[in-house]
Formats: C-alpha cells, structure tokens, sequence
C-alpha cells in the first residue's frame, strides 16, 4: 500500500542519515581521534552482501575487516553459524554451487574457507614468510595481550565492572587479607593499564569471558541455526552477538558497543520495536562514549552532539515507532532497509520461527559503507 511504502522510505532515510551523521562516530574519529566509521562501513557492507545472499563476497569482506581490526573477531562464532547453516548446508539462490549432499557441501565449504583463508595468508604470509613462527608468535602476542588486564583504564560498563564494584565493597566491608601479594591487589581505577588481581573474588581469566561471552551468544546462534528463511535475521542475529561480546568480553573498549548500533540502523525503519531498540541502545551507547572527551571546553560539544543525534533519531524514526501520527502504514506494513522480517509463534514446530520477505535495499547501504570509508581516511590526511 502506499503507506506501507511511505513507511519503509522513512524508515530507510532515516537509517542512512543516522549512520552518516552518528554521534558516537563523530565523538569517537573526530575528536578522540580513531577510525571506527571505515571498520563499521567494512561490517555494514559484509552484512548487507550476506542478507542478500551474497555470501562468499560477505565472507571475504568480512574477512579483510576482521584483519584490519580483530575487535570484529567476536563476530566470527555469527558468520561462522550463519554461513555453515545457511550457505554451506543450505545454499542460497543466489549461490553458484547448488549441489546437493555431500559433494555440493564440500565444494561450498572448500571455496568459502579457502577464499577466507587466502585473505589471512596474504595479510600475515609476508611476516610468516620473512620471520618464521617467531615472527607470527610476537605479532599474536601484541594483538592479543592479555596482561592488560579484565578492564581498560576507562571501564566499559558491562558485567565486569559490577564485578569489580562488589570485589572492592567487599574489601571495605571485610578488608584486605593478610596474605603475600594481597596489599597490592584490587587497585583498578587508577586510570593505568595492567592486569588487576581481585581482593575477594576469584580472578577472570580471558578463557573464561571467552566461554561466558559464547554462552550469552549460544541462543541467537541456535535460533539462526534452525532458522528457515533467516536472511532478514542475520542483522539482529549480529547485534546480539556484539552485545553478548560486549557485557562478557575481556578487555572491552567502550567504543565496542558503535558494533551493535552502527549495524542496527539496517533495521530500525522495519518495525516499531526495532525502532525503540535503536534509540534506546543509541542513547546509552553515546551517554558512555562521554567521558571520551574529557576536557572543560568538551563539554557543550559533547552534550549537544549526543542531544541532536537523540532528538533527529527520535524524529526521523516517529514514522515507524508512532505511524498513526504520520501515516496509515503500521509497523507490521513496513519493510526493512534490508528485508521485511516477521517473528510469529508455530504452534506445531513449538519454536520461533524467523521469516523474510525480500525488499532487499544493498545499493543504498553499499553506498553508505563506501562512504564511512573515505569519512574516515579524509580525517586521517
């Protein structure tokens, strides 16, 4: 209907113009100084390939992100899942090998690992090459060290700090223990990086965030595994597993949780719910991204930042989270950025089914990941 459509063309326009103009990526690369838009733009590109069942160009893409920023590496357990199910099991029209059984699986599991493993072997071949394994072990121990310790220096506010929070109310309701090495432990807001032991409570090794981290995720994978039609699902599927990542991982940066909004946007014009997600989820994600910018003169441009993107999110999205104010349309009329997704209970399987009706927008969010790419190397030069 036309208010079905008029709905999903808000919805659309106001995920591009929410992803161009995002607060935490403008507190994040242009005053605090990094590069997360072209990471995000790399994801968002990988992301829409795959809803559109673009899955080998999705993979690769995915995997040349993951080598530039193994932050993205918490995504693999989604992709892997995804693609095994959903590409090698089940092939998707669009795939070029439709070989059914055991020999159109291997061909398809063949060529996705090998294309993967062809962008890793030209990203740390040359150091394997020129520096033997020694080479690769130093270049393993820098991207992975975990002597820095459970927490940055500026915590991330997931499970791990109520963690430290109730070691230290511990320590002032019982004091320190009188044990060697125990005068030196639970200092963990002294602004340094370094692996803190706790007082009271047992110490959390990185295996461990790692195996809690795969458990939060474990659900959305079982859902995405037995999942019939689950194109429109891989998004949430990915926003699940960021945030799962982000309340259970080691070492979390607070920029981490821009890999659950940035990639929400595709689904925010879809349904009322998402809608409210996003600006729910915006609105935490950039108040923790604050204290970034630290000094006096920061102070009204980081407050106005975060209250525009609030109040122009909040706007653009009335359309979808309050319809009858705009159009006809309802929120169950309008269709995705990247697909029109339904959640509906079946009775006889006794499980959610996820089910997509194509309207399949990757031009526009092609365009949008190509343009945070050079949003960021512009800022770089």
């Amino acid at each position: 209907t036309a208010g079905a459509t008029a709905g999903a063309t808000a919805g659309a326009t106001a995920g591009v113009v929410l992803a161009v103009v995002n607060a935490g990526l403008f507190m994040t690369d242009h005053v605090h100084f990094q590069y997360n838009a072209m990471l995000l733009g790399l994801l968002v590109l990988s992301a829409s390939l795959v809803v559109n069942g673009r899955d080998l160009a999705g993979g690769i893409v995915f995997a040349v992100l993951v080598n530039l920023k193994h932050l993205f590496l918490c995504l693999g357990p989604a992709y892997f899942i995804f693609l095994l199910r959903h590409h090698c099991i089940e092939p998707s029209p669009r795939c070029l090998l439709q070989g059914r059984g055991a020999r159109g699986f291997l061909a398809r599991i063949s060529v996705l690992g090998g294309l993967v493993l062809g962008v890793f072997a030209l990203s740390f071949g040359p150091f394997l090459a020129l520096g033997g394994l020694e080479q690769l072990y130093q270049i393993l121990t820098r991207l992975f060290p975990f002597g820095r310790g459970l927490c940055h220096a500026y915590w991330a506010p997931n499970v791990w700090v109520a963690y430290n929070i109730a070691d230290k109310v511990l320590v002032k309701l019982l004091g320190t223990p009188t044990v060697a090495g125990a005068a030196g432990r639970g200092s963990m807001t002294g602004g340094l990086i370094g692996d803190a032991v706790h007082v009271w409570l047992p110490h959390v090794t990185p295996l461990a965030t790692a195996l809690l981290s795969l458990l939060a995720m474990s659900p959305a994978l079982w859902m995405a595994w037995r999942a019939h039609n689950p194109r429109g699902s891989f998004i949430l599927l990915l926003v699940y597993c960021s945030l799962a990542a982000f309340l259970f991982g080691f070492h979390v940066h607070e920029k981490a949780a821009l890999m659950a909004t940035v990639p929400l946007l595709l689904v925010a014009g879809d349904s009322r719910d998402h809608a409210r997600l996003y600006i729910l989820l915006a609105n935490v994600t950039h108040a923790q991204l604050l204290p970034l910018l630290f000094q006096t003169q920061e102070w009204v441009l980081k407050i106005a930042v975060w209250g525009l993107h609030a109040a122009l999110a909040s706007y653009l999205l009335r359309p979808v989270t309050n319809p009858s104010s705009s159009s006809p349309a309802s929120s169950s009329d309008a269709d995705a950025v990247t697909g029109k997704v339904h959640w509906t209970s079946d009775a006889d399987a006794e499980h959610v089914r996820w089910s997509l009706q194509p309207r399949l927008g990757l031009r526009g969010w092609y365009q949008v990941g190509l343009f945070l790419v050079p949003e960021t190397v512009a800022g770089l030069q």
